[in-house]
């Protein structure tokens, strides 16, 4: 089968003039008398679009009215991920200054629901504190982490959290080495529980943990390290990406024999 060369012919600012057809087919079937009245255009106008579709197969004319071809349900739902995409990265502007990854702008649209947190300006700590709030809540806490500052955030976790909680964290060696350093508070806290795991690798390409059935991005001034911005979220999308970034970085790493050798 030859593929007719309209095909590879699809001009970008053409496409988004015609989605509100394809959009509507996405729903179902229409006539051109029902896309004349269901988007207010004029009837040439319907004509002329439904025609230059159909010529570059997006949508086929059956004895239904018009439908979406495989080519034109692929775009409805890339432009749909798109848009989801830009609304995405408009709402969490302010997170995206901070968490600078190329990893979460390819998979922004699935934070398109999520809450923003900053620091407050009578609470410094106030990012930190959103943090131990979701511990104090979750029975399971994973996760992949850049910080110097994680085992701090996980001492307090611990002492927060049900008594049945695990922790099973993923993230450089030297970060947490580091991170006793400058939160000796956490140390015995960790060294001594059965219920945190780690997996050291060496490197992460952001912050991302889930508790429980939330997923938490985390941001860090770049000059102190220390926690600005958090984005939150429960949508399943998000928590199943996270949790995948975790197992996958955690089957690539190695883990010590236990956490107490780190401290010592």
């Amino acid at each position: 089968m030859k593929f007719s060369d309209k095909e590879h012919e699809i001009d970008h600012s053409w496409l988004f003039r015609r989605m509100p057809i394809l959009t509507a087919l996405a729903d179902r079937p229409h006539t051109s008398g029902e896309l004349t009245d269901r988007l207010d255009h004029s009837r040439t106008t319907v004509y002329r679009a439904t025609a230059e579709l159909a010529e570059r197969n997006l949508i086929d004319g059956t004895n239904r009215g018009y439908e979406l071809t495989p080519l034109g349900a692929v775009i409805v739902e890339q432009a749909r991920w798109f848009r989801r995409s830009v609304a995405s990265a408009v709402e969490l502007r302010a997170a995206l200054d901070v968490i600078d990854s190329p990893l979460l702008w390819r998979h922004l649209s699935l934070f398109a629901d999520a809450a923003v947190f900053g620091i407050d300006r009578g609470n410094p700590y106030s990012v930190t504190d959103r943090l131990l709030a979701l511990a104090a809540e979750a029975t399971e806490w994973r996760g992949v982490y850049t910080s110097a500052g994680v085992s701090g955030v996980v001492g307090r976790g611990l002492a927060a959290a049900p008594a049945d909680a695990r922790v099973d964290l993923v993230g450089p060696r030297e970060r947490f080495e580091r991170s006793f350093e400058n939160a000796p508070g956490g140390t015995d806290a960790i060294a001594d529980s059965d219920r945190v795991h780690l997996t050291f690798v060496d490197d992460v390409p952001l912050e991302a943990q889930t508790f429980d059935d939330t997923a938490v991005l985390t941001g860090f001034d770049p000059d102190n390290g220390f926690p600005t911005v958090l984005i939150e979220t429960d949508d399943p999308e998000a928590v199943e990406w996270v949790q995948k970034l975790h197992a996958f970085y955690r089957s690539e790493g190695e883990r010590p024999e236990s956490t107490r050798q780190l401290v010592s």
